[in-house]
């Protein structure tokens, strides 16, 4: 077995699942623009690799992609959830439906508390999007 074997039998499989997981994204889709990627990391950046993906993975005109990224971002902060709060969600939890099930349970949590949902999109597209961003547009140094 040579070095490289070795190194990566070292790397545990929480980890291997969740690089290749992320490989797999990437490979698939477009890479996000530098100049989206130079936007300080938080709720504005967010909304433009929504808008990005909306626009060129799903096909929807620009300005509608923006609008619907827009929106989706703000239920995030209308709902009274700070980026820290989202980015440790995204972070701590191991498993993607963990991190799934944690998002639909704030935004449920939300809802019985009087919050409106949302109209143009579904609180599922919110979490896959919201998934998609941390996955594809933030450092986790």
């Amino acid at each position: 077995v040579g070095w490289g074997a070795e190194k990566s039998l070292q790397i545990d499989s929480r980890k291997k699942r969740d690089m290749q997981g992320a490989a797999e994204e990437k490979s698939e889709d477009q890479a996000i623009p530098s100049e989206i990627m130079e936007v300080e990391e938080g709720y504005p950046r967010m909304a433009l690799v929504m808008a990005f993906y909306l626009h060129t993975e799903r096909g929807l005109e620009e300005q509608v992609s923006k609008d619907l990224a827009r929106a989706m971002v703000g239920v995030w902060i209308t709902y009274g959830f700070t980026y820290q709060q989202m980015r440790e969600v995204c972070h701590m939890m191991d498993q993607q439906e963990e991190k799934e099930g944690m998002l639909r349970n704030m935004l449920n949590m939300k809802l019985s508390e009087g919050f409106l949902k949302p109209k143009s999109f579904g609180f599922s597209k919110l979490i896959k999007l919201t998934l998609f961003y941390f996955v594809r547009a933030v450092c986790w140094q």
